[in-house]
């Protein structure tokens, strides 16, 4: 081989190893974007879950009685309607 041929083949492999870093780079940063999107469905998921079981207590108290929060409703209205 020549002497331009050898420094063309060590000129492409700098810039193989460049590449290769730059990639590497990109594939970490991929891992954790990938990370926080799924940290942030799952919090996401727990607040909903953890909200559902809050009201639901409270829908549960209502539906099994529900002339006394409608009547509770009405006297609410009627007092500030009478003030």
């Amino acid at each position: 081989m020549d002497d331009q041929t050898k420094q063309l083949l060590i000129k492409n492999i700098e810039i193989s190893e460049h590449n290769n870093k730059i990639l590497k780079k990109l594939h970490r940063i991929h891992k954790f974007q990938l990370a926080y999107i799924v940290l942030k469905w799952v919090v996401v998921a727990g607040l909903l879950v953890f909200g559902y079981i809050q009201v639901n207590q409270y829908l549960e108290t209502f539906s099994s009685n529900p002339s006394g929060f409608f009547g509770l409703m009405l006297e609410k209205i009627g007092y500030y309607l009478a003030n």
